[in-house]
């Protein structure tokens, strides 16, 4: 596995992670290069590192949208740093939700779809539809020994957002030795570590149970080199704990996302497997019963990647890595829907 630069020693620099070896930028980058942010400052009420997009495509209450993580132009060409953007569900309507300065990754919706949360720079942040009432919300300067911030998952009842604290002192081959769950409580400002690894360990990805009481989250083990050893997809309850491993490490499960109206939890395999192998989707239930392959014809070919479920829960979103193609299929492996290119990370706006 290639680890670009994870952390460093620059004053002013904190990382920018393109998580995964399929991501927006590069097929084979776990974490990107260093923004220098020295010019733009994260403090409560801070100055913004982005801004709305000058004639933006309007979104409008009521209407369904793709939020995904994109190159600049949000098309077919591509190009640097990552941003994010919109589209309708049949690829119409494609355009940037901000301007800014840094790498912007890894977006996810408020549960009434009328707010975006994702990371800047290593830092948390939210943004109106319109990309208006940008706001950071949380940064390093709020944990012991942090080097960035990254995954904000909105919870289903709109007042908190979980995200991953990297905390850990990076191993000899780049990634971190070990990391946290946080959940942000957006009325008081407050944050509470809800699970802190062990060395070797990183919990990552955290996503909501669909009644909030409950994280599914991604589990990475390595050895002291930094050589990844296994990942596992694991649950813990909201208040906090340790988290219970539902498949087997050499699975290599990422990207869980929790059903929002049942305990069936998808996930890819392989996706972050040093040695490669077939990257597809799997579903599971929270008790780790019921493991399955979520195959269509061709998937594994298609490199199937970045699942989540419709607001729903009736059908899953992902991409088809090879072409990176927005794509639905229905859990079941059927209905499959191929609409255009270049997205990553994509999620379905909630509607109320």
């Amino acid at each position: 596995m290639l680890w670009l630069r994870l952390f460093g020693s620059q004053p002013g620099r904190v990382p920018i992670r393109s998580r995964g070896r399929r991501d927006g930028r590069s097929p084979w980058c776990r974490y990107g290069l260093f923004r220098d942010v020295r010019t733009h400052t994260h403090p409560s009420g801070s100055t913004s590192a982005a801004s709305a997009p000058a004639g933006s495509t309007v979104v409008k209450a009521g209407e369904e949208w793709v939020l995904y993580q994109g190159p600049q132009d949000c098309g077919a060409v591509g190009n640097d740093p990552s941003t994010i953007c919109l589209k309708r569900p049949d690829g119409s309507g494609r355009h940037k939700l901000l301007d800014q300065i840094g790498e912007v990754l890894h977006p996810d919706w408020s549960p009434d779809g009328t707010y975006a949360a994702f990371s800047i720079d290593g830092a948390i942040w939210r943004a109106a539809v319109d990309g208006s009432a940008l706001t950071m919300v949380s940064d390093c300067s709020r944990f012991d020994a942090c080097s960035g911030l990254d995954f904000p998952a909105w919870s289903p009842d709109g007042t908190s957002i979980a995200f991953t604290v990297y905390n850990g002192t990076p191993l000899p081959a780049g990634p971190p030795s070990k990391s946290a769950i946080a959940i942000l409580n957006l009325a008081t400002k407050a944050s509470t570590v809800v699970v802190q690894t062990d060395q070797l360990v990183v919990a990552d990805q955290a996503r909501w149970s669909h009644d909030g009481t409950r994280l599914v989250m991604q589990l990475e083990h390595f050895d002291k080199s930094g050589t990844e050893l296994g990942s596992s997809i694991g649950v813990v309850a909201a208040s906090g704990g340790v988290p219970t491993p539902i498949t087997e490490t050499g699975m290599f499960g990422t990207y869980p996302d929790w059903n929002p109206t049942s305990d069936r939890i998808v996930f890819v395999s392989n996706d972050v497997n040093p040695a490669g192998g077939a990257i597809a989707p799997f579903l599971v239930n929270a008790d780790g019963s019921e493991l399955a392959p979520l195959s269509y014809e061709g998937s594994v070919s298609k490199q199937s990647t970045h699942p989540s479920w419709t607001p729903d829960g009736s059908r899953v979103v992902f991409v088809q890595f090879a072409e990176r193609r927005l794509s639905f299929i229905d859990p079941a492996g059927s209905g499959l829907k191929v609409v255009d290119r270049v997205v990553t990370h994509p999620r379905l706006r909630p509607l109320p």
